[in-house]
């Protein structure tokens, strides 16, 4: 008889690991000792580890949005086919919305036979300070990415601008609810030089420079 410990976290927030106990009476593909989240802003971070793999194919990662959301294909983890050697494994979820979630893992063995893990369940609470991150990367030539957190629901304006104050191109303009997002610039009609971007909220404004380089 097998025994295994799977820990899931009961709440986003105050990270507190809760156990529960599974018997097998048949040997298993995959022996877990450990599944476990953690939360970092508007990202979920996925960790397990594998005491040992029998044809193993590896874990398709899927989320539900809580309570009662159909599970969602999120990406896929390879294993490591046969080994006794103990294994990690790690999958970033990025930018969620606020919200309650669940998450688990499909693993698949070689011959197609699978088996689900425990969920666990997540909270994305509301950001609680309006932030303009730096663009990444920078200086940049083509696209550039840029994140920003607003802490609760309202009108939202994103706009590059040149170093005249021209307005070069609008990114964002419109209601967008409490929570992480990325936009990307795009600067392949730009020359290289020195641009402003804006973001507007409430408000409130914040503004960062940017590079293109070519």
């Amino acid at each position: 008889m097998y025994i295994f410990f799977f820990p899931w976290l009961s709440s986003a927030q105050d990270h507190l690991p809760v156990y529960a106990s599974f018997e097998f009476d048949v040997p298993v593909p995959v022996e877990f000792p450990v599944f476990s989240a953690s939360v970092y802003k508007q990202d979920v971070h996925i960790q397990w580890s594998t005491i040992s793999e029998l044809n193993n194919l590896g874990f398709e990662i899927e989320r539900a949005k809580r309570p009662g959301g159909e599970w969602v294909y999120l990406g896929f983890v390879k294993g490591r086919g046969t080994t006794n050697q103990q294994g990690y494994f790690e999958f970033w979820d990025y930018n969620l919305p606020v919200g309650s979630y669940e998450y688990r893992y499909k693993q698949i063995d070689s011959s197609g036979g699978f088996s689900y893990s425990p969920r666990l369940e997540i909270d994305i609470y509301p950001p609680d300070e309006f932030v303009l991150y730096q663009n990444y990367p920078n200086p940049f030539n083509g696209e550039t990415v840029i994140g920003y957190l607003i802490p609760e629901a309202g009108y939202v304006k994103f706009i590059v601008y040149n170093m005249l104050g021209s307005e070069v191109e609008r990114l964002v303009d419109e209601y967008q609810e409490p929570g992480g997002y990325f936009v990307t610039f795009n600067s392949d009609d730009l020359a290289s030089g020195i641009y402003v971007y804006a973001l507007q909220w409430e408000g409130k404004m914040f503004t960062r420079k940017m590079v293109v380089l070519k």
